[in-house]
């Protein structure tokens, strides 16, 4: 299994070409297997993990957070790592 910190390394990857992509602030929200701590159920691909980058508008998904089912499913369970 990998480890923590390689998918932390790998996440923190993502959030540097996001950056370089969307200038500005945005809201970094780990979402899935590795934010509810079930590791177990992770798919893994060649660097052990897969990520598979959700982008959206802030205000349309805070906007939408009560309407949309997978939006209000991120927000309930997902970690905000951090707002960039």
């Amino acid at each position: 299994m990998i480890s923590q910190n390689k998918v932390m390394s790998l996440i923190a990857d993502l959030n540097s070409k996001i950056a370089h992509l969307f200038p500005g602030d945005i809201d970094v929200i780990l979402f899935g297997s590795y934010a509810r701590g079930d590791t177990g159920a992770a798919l893994l691909l060649d660097q052990g993990v897969m990520l598979s980058p959700i982008i959206e508008n802030r205000d349309y998904f805070y906007n939408n957070v009560d309407v949309l089912p997978f939006f209000s499913e991120i927000q309930r369970e997902g970690t905000v790592l951090r707002t960039i």
